[in-house]
């Protein structure tokens, strides 16, 4: 019996296959997924890598129309300049020829067609007209020190203008240079992806130098550096052999005071007795919290971004998943802490059952099982209950009893 004739070959149907990938729509999760402490999955990571993708996309429509916007103010103020220019020239020569016409050099109708020589079309003459017309009224009225004024006030706008256009030229040289550092990662990113190592090398090479920039933004513009580095919430270092280097990266974003624009969303959490591994409902309570945040910094974003998110859907590119009843109270929470302890702990309450269903059965909740075997209260509700009894518990002891501190852990 003949085999089945396959169409094309393996690397065609792969090429094919991920052609149908990329058209597929991707799904944006507007909320985190919660797994069990030092589980997380391929599915959770794929969703993060999304989100960031999809929003990496909007950034670049909102660059992409800031850049037409700053392209067209540009066209503008050329076609402004070039008609200005032509402007001035005429109505330099139209005010000589007044000026000699009143001081008797030519007359009445010497000027006149002096006057149809500068200035031949209809069009420019009223424009010409409307130009000096008020200006000739307007010196009329002033003194000379308020016409001196006056002037200077011209030539301060005539700089800002061209001040104006310096900056212009330098925001689309940035713009470019953006655009073309993005489009080098995309090509990199596919030329990983496929294992490529000298890819992979010129990936660190160009992360060094990043980092080195850097560095000497700190040095040169501390000020400016920090301001930036309070909105990020993560910053890059260089990691070296060299012993104690953790310290001093430390002690470098500690000075950058990294994130502290963005307290709300990494609380830092406040000490408890004894070590993490020995207390699962505090590993499940941190990881609730971080999910929460996440959550919230999500929104945050999307919000932001609401217009461009708008544009890849409508495109085609995007759509968004059904979000939990949990995710909208998530959104009104007050900032963690010992008072708002209950608050959240109802809302994790309820994610940890939409995110997790059968979370009972984790092996970090053996001893609550046993425990509920021997007191005859073993249900999945009673066991679950149980659980999230000790999470919100565990929650109250590790959240902050006053204002939010700045550093999180």
């Amino acid at each position: 019996m003949k085999r089945p004739r396959q169409t094309g070959s393996t690397p065609e149907r792969k090429k094919r296959s991920r052609r149908e990938e990329e058209d597929r729509p991707r799904v944006l999760r507007l909320h985190a997924s919660f797994t069990p402490p030092g589980r997380k999955n391929a599915a959770d990571l794929k969703d993060s890598a999304t989100f960031l993708e999809l929003l990496g996309e909007a950034r670049s429509l909102r660059i992409q129309k800031k850049e037409d916007r700053l392209r067209a103010t540009e066209e503008d103020l050329r076609a402004r300049e070039r008609h200005f220019q032509k402007l001035s020239d005429i109505i330099e020569k139209t005010i000589a020829v007044h000026q000699a016409r009143k001081a008797g050099a030519i007359d009445g109708e010497t000027a006149s067609r002096q006057l149809r020589e500068i200035c031949p079309d209809y069009e420019t003459q009223m424009e010409v007209a409307k130009f000096l017309l008020p200006a000739l009224e307007e010196k009329l009225s002033m003194t000379e020190g308020e016409w001196a004024a006056k002037k200077r006030n011209l030539a301060a706008k005539k700089q800002a203008l061209a001040e104006e256009a310096r900056e212009l030229a330098e925001n689309l040289k940035l713009i470019d240079a953006r655009e073309q550092a993005h489009q080098v990662l995309e090509f990199l990113s596919d030329r990983i992806q496929a294992g490529d190592e000298r890819a992979i090398a010129d990936t660190v090479s160009i992360a060094e130098q990043a980092i080195t920039l850097l560095l000497v933004a700190e040095k040169m513009h501390p000020a400016a550096t920090r301001k930036v580095a309070a909105w990020r919430m993560h910053w890059p270092i260089l990691g070296s052999r060299e012993p104690g280097w953790e310290r001093r990266a430390a002690k470098r974003l500690e000075s950058l005071q990294v994130g502290s624009a963005l307290e709300f969303l990494h609380t830092r959490f406040r000490e408890a007795r004894g070590a993490d591994e020995n207390y699962p409902a505090r590993q499940w309570a941190k990881a609730a919290v971080r999910t929460v945040e996440e959550t919230l910094g999500r929104w945050i974003l999307f919000d932001d971004y609401w217009d461009e998110f708008g544009e890849l859907v409508t495109g085609g590119k995007m759509v968004t998943e059904k979000i939990p009843e949990w995710v909208t109270e998530t959104r009104l929470l007050p900032a963690f802490s010992a008072a708002a302890a209950s608050v959240w702990g109802k809302v994790i309450r309820a994610m940890i059952r939409e995110q997790v269903p059968q979370f009972h059965d984790d092996p970090d909740w053996e001893s609550q099982r046993n425990t509920a075997r021997h007191t005859c209260r073993d249900s999945r509700g009673e066991i679950q209950n149980a659980i999230l009894d000790d999470i919100v518990s565990a929650l109250r002891r590790i959240a902050p009893l006053g204002a939010v501190p700045k550093s999180g852990s």
